[in-house]
């Protein structure tokens, strides 16, 4: 709860949350600012090089074993343990927006406003994402957690979950 009280009392922007299982977890927020808990040491480790080197961090997702990916900058990206079909994605797609990772391997990657691809997502989740691709819709964030349940952030303020 600090936490949030500090950051909302700095009037900063949010960038990105992450929780893990394991309690730990991200923020990032403003330019390049960050709390890290528990967290690969690897990931740290490139979070703090980023930070010195004044680039704006933008999401971190974390996946199995340890997999995650950091978006920085304008199209920067680094990860470990992802699938290379995932990697291929983040290589060939311009403005990668927000990479979302899943527990069973799976993953959401959004680019661009609108535009979306995905592996071992529920259903429900790929009717949702369809539809606000062909409704021209700007796909802000997703989220997906263990029991197949999600939430997508769209538009100005709008949300829609499912699972």
């Amino acid at each position: 709860m600090l936490m949030s009280i500090n950051l909302i009392a700095q009037e900063t922007h949010w960038n990105d949350i992450e929780l893990r299982d394991n309690g730990g977890g991200s923020v990032i927020f403003g330019r390049n600012g960050a709390y890290l808990s528990s967290l690969p040491l690897n990931l740290s480790n490139k979070i703090v090089e980023l930070q010195k080197a004044g680039k704006e961090l933008r999401q971190i997702s974390i996946g199995q074993d340890d997999s995650w990916v950091l978006l920085y900058g304008n199209g920067g990206a680094y990860w470990k343990g992802i699938p290379e079909s995932l990697v291929d994605k983040i290589k060939n797609k311009s403005k990668v927006k927000q990479v979302s990772l899943l527990s069973n391997g799976g993953y959401v990657i959004i680019f661009g406003s609108n535009g979306y691809a995905y592996n071992a997502i529920p259903k429900s989740l790929v009717d949702k994402l369809h539809e606000l691709n062909q409704n021209e819709e700007t796909i802000r964030k997703v989220t997906v957690n263990d029991n197949n349940q999600w939430v997508v952030l769209w538009g100005q303020n709008e949300a829609s979950w499912g699972g």
